[in-house]
């Protein structure tokens, strides 16, 4: 199929107040516009969301709890409503025509403002009634940490999701009265300044890698995926990279660079295969080349 019409609507501070009624009015106000019958409506967003109920449990983003978004919006237009998890979509699509197709077992981490998973077992997709299945916002990390809304100390939310860093910036920015800092940033503007040199941005970064290694490697120890995908708002770097037909060395787990670009990977990290290459130009040429077919 294709797309007959799109609009994207941001919503105001006074639309936010009642969130669901102003969704209502958008969607009535989208339709006449573009002269289009409604036939039924599909729903992606993040968070905890139980798909055949079409309640959310938590909607991070807004912090709402218990939202009837699918019964509410099936009431408001009379067609059926689908209600999904942005991660449980994702990996569908990624079994589908993405990273994971032809794999029987993958799993996919998406760190935002919670940290969903979503899973591919012996080429099914995992999924359950329960809106908790998928959900690694809560495990625990440190057991003497900052309290959660759930009631539990250290769980992952408070520690290694974007709202948890951009706290953790503002918390360390007036502890080691670094005023020359903006008061506040966004993700993307904590990545940034990292990589622009900042140690006390890098130090949040690279404390958050080791809490979410713990993460991951807990999920492989489970699972034993035969691809892990992540996503999230940050850049993903690869090491152990191999072109195709060098030598693996000491390293146990290598990727090429097309087959690491393939899932998901920003940027490659390849050492000994150039830098002890009798023509390291032609090696990287090489590697250019499969990249860009």
């Amino acid at each position: 199929g294709h797309s007959l019409a799109r609009h994207r609507h941001l919503f105001s501070e006074s639309e936010r107040d009642d969130l669901l009624a102003s969704l209502v009015r958008a969607i009535e106000g989208f339709l006449p516009k573009k002269a289009l019958r409604l036939a039924c409506i599909a729903l992606c967003l993040p968070g905890q969301v139980e798909r055949h109920s079409g309640m959310v449990k938590h909607f991070p983003f807004y912090d709402l709890r218990n939202w009837p978004l699918g019964p509410t919006l099936q009431q408001a237009f009379e067609v059926p409503v689908l209600v999904s998890g942005d991660v449980r979509t994702w990996i569908q699509a990624e079994r589908e025509w993405g990273a994971a197709r032809n794999c029987a077992d993958a799993v996919l981490v998406f760190v935002h403002n919670d940290i969903g998973v979503g899973m591919v077992v012996n080429g099914q997709l995992i999924e359950s009634e329960s809106a908790l299945l998928g959900d690694l916002s809560h495990l625990q990390l440190e057991p003497y940490g900052q309290r959660c809304y759930c009631g539990g100390f250290g769980c992952a939310c408070t520690l290694v999701t974007n709202q948890a860093l951009e706290a953790q910036y503002r918390d360390l920015r007036e502890r080691m009265q670094e005023h020359d800092l903006p008061a506040s940033v966004n993700i993307r503007e904590l990545c940034e300044l990292a990589l622009a040199g900042n140690s006390l941005c890098q130090d949040i970064l690279h404390q958050a890698a080791g809490r979410l290694s713990r993460v991951l490697a807990n999920l492989i120890c489970l699972l034993n995926p035969g691809k892990l995908l992540l996503g999230a708002e940050f850049k993903l770097v690869t090491p152990g990279i191999r072109p195709s037909g060098s030598a693996a060395g000491d390293q146990r787990r290598v990727m090429t660079p097309l087959a690491a670009v393939e899932v998901g990977a920003d940027y490659l990290v390849i050492g000994r295969p150039i830098t002890q290459s009798s023509d390291p130009a032609a090696v990287l040429g090489a590697i250019n080349a499969e990249l860009c077919r």
